[in-house]
C-alpha cells in the first residue's frame, strides 16, 4: 500500500489590537472580496487556503489571534510552531502602532527569530496626511525594536481591496514557498514529515 505524503502546512500568525482589521482581511483574502467583520474575535480563529507550488502545495493556516488582553494568556499555546507573523495596526488609531512592540515581544517568546511583516489597516479611511504621519511614526518606532525584531516588511492596506489583501498574503507565500524547499533540502535523503 501507497503512502500518500502530507502536504506542509505553514503556520502563520495574525496578530494586533482587537479591532484593527485582522479578521477582515483574513475573511475578505478567502472570500476574493471585503467581508466587514464587526463581531469580537473570541481568544483564537483560524483559516487554511493552499498555494499551488510545484513540486508540492504548501498550505498556509492562518491563526487570528484575538486582540483584546484579555485573551493573550492563551496565545503563546497557538503561536508555538508558527513559521511567520504579520502584525496589524490601525492607520486611524495611531496608538495601535505603538502596541507592536508589545505584539514582537509576545512573538518572540515562542521564535525569537520569526519573520513578521507590520501592515497599516484601514488605508481608505485616512486621508494623506494621515497616512504620511502614520508611515513616519512607524519609521521611528522600527529604530527603537529590538535588534532581534526579524521585520521582512511594512505595508499599508485596505481589506476592501482585493489586490491588498493579495499582496500582504503575497509576502507570506513567498516565505512558505522558500520554508517548503529548505524543508525539502533538509528532508532530502530521509522520512518527508509534516510540519507544522
Amino acid at each position: 500500500m501507497m503512502i500518500k505524503s502530507l502536504k506542509p502546512i505553514y503556520k502563520t500568525i495574525l496578530a494586533g489590537d482587537g479591532g484593527v482589521g485582522k479578521t477582515s482581511l483574513l475573511k475578505s483574502k478567502l472570500a476574493g472580496k471585503f467581508t466587514p467583520e464587526e463581531k469580537l474575535t473570541i481568544g483564537i480563529d483560524f483559516d487554511c487556503y493552499n498555494i499551488v507550488s510545484e513540486p508540492k502545495d504548501v498550505s498556509i493556516l492562518v491563526y487570528d489571534l484575538g486582540g483584546q488582553e484579555r485573551f493573550q494568556f492563551i496565545h503563546k499555546a497557538f503561536i508555538l510552531g508558527a513559521k511567520a507573523a504579520i502584525i496589524l495596526y490601525d492607520l486611524t488609531r495611531i496608538s495601535t502602532l505603538y502596541h507592536i512592540p508589545s505584539w514582537i515581544s509576545l512573538l518572540q517568546t515562542e521564535y525569537p527569530s520569526i519573520p513578521i511583516l507590520i501592515v497599516g489597516s484601514k488605508k481608505d479611511l485616512v486621508n494623506d496626511d494621515m497616512l504620511r504621519t502614520n508611515i513616519s511614526e512607524w519609521e521611528v518606532l522600527k529604530e527603537t525594536l529590538p535588534k532581534s525584531a526579524n521585520i521582512i516588511g511594512h505595508m499599508t492596506i485596505s481589506a476592501k481591496h482585493e489586490k491588498d489583501c493579495i499582496d500582504v498574503f503575497g509576502e507570506i507565500k513567498k516565505l512558505a514557498i522558500k520554508w517548503k524547499e529548505q524543508s525539502n533540502v533538509n528532508n532530502s535523503g530521509g522520512i518527508k514529515t509534516k510540519q507544522l
